[in-house]
Order: structure tokens, then sequence, then C-alpha cells
């Protein structure tokens, strides 16, 4: 099966994946950035907060993760279902999904209230814990194409 990551102008692959846990609704989607320097994939604050996530009720993680700006302990979302479409067959015209479970994603909470000017990455991560899963990948002109 074969899932296209569109490229912006700056090369970095977007993909938009259906996610459920017990903490979020089903049918709910988040668009990621395709991090493989990212080892766990990692909610962000725009969409823990869109998704109406309550980090005073996880449990935080055992080691920090570090941002760009300080370091944060990240609270943990257990049994998250990742749900991607994918194509496959002659001339990739069928469609079917690609399941992912994680036994873990890394939440990284609000840590304050932003003004309007403030910027944040408004995109999760999605890491190596999710990619592994495709056995190969390969860069297009336009897209990311992860073929599992």
């Amino acid at each position: 099966m074969r899932i296209s990551a569109l490229l912006d102008q700056h090369r970095h692959a977007f993909i938009i994946a259906g996610i459920s846990c017990p903490q979020i609704k089903k049918g709910e989607t988040i668009k990621f950035l395709v991090d493989s320097g990212c080892t766990t994939t990692t909610l962000l604050e725009d969409d823990i907060l869109r998704l109406n996530i309550n980090c005073n009720n996880l449990p935080r993680s055992s080691s920090q993760s570090k941002t760009a700006t300080e370091k944060i302990t990240p609270c943990i979302l257990s049994n998250v279902d990742l749900t991607f479409i994918g194509n496959y067959g002659f001339l990739n015209m069928k469609s079917g999904i690609i399941e992912v479970h994680l036994n873990k994603v890394d939440c990284l909470p609000p840590t304050h209230q932003k003004t309007p000017e403030e910027d944040s990455l408004p995109y999760s991560l999605l890491g190596m814990d999710v990619l592994r899963h495709f056995k190969k990948w390969k860069f297009k002109e336009r897209e990311l194409i992860m073929l599992s």
C-alpha cells in the first residue's frame, strides 16, 4: 500500500491521519508534519487544545522533551490508533486503510497563555514510531511516498 504526504515549498512533508483513543472521539483528524528526527509521535499545543485533551488527567513521561525554547515533561496519551488512507493496485487506483497502533503518544501541554503575536508550531509531529511501519520512503517533486 502507498501513502502520499504532500511537500510544502520548504519540502516539509505533511500527512493527515485519523486519530482515536479513549480520550479522543473517533472521527477526529490531525495534520502531521512528518519528522524523522522525532522518536515518538508528539501532539503539540494547537491540536491538544482543538481536540480538548485535558493533560492534567494524563500521566507524565519519565523524561523531558526539548523544544526550541524550553524543556517540557510531556504527558502520555495511551492506546492511540492512527488511520491513514492509502492507494494500491494497478496505477494505485484502489483505496485502502493502514492502521497503526501506538502504545503511547507524547503530548506537549500548553505552558502559558499565548498572545496573538506568538508563533507556535501549528503541526503535531509524526515520529519514527510510526514511520518504521513503512518499509520504503521515496521523495518525488511534490510528495513523499511511503510504502507499507
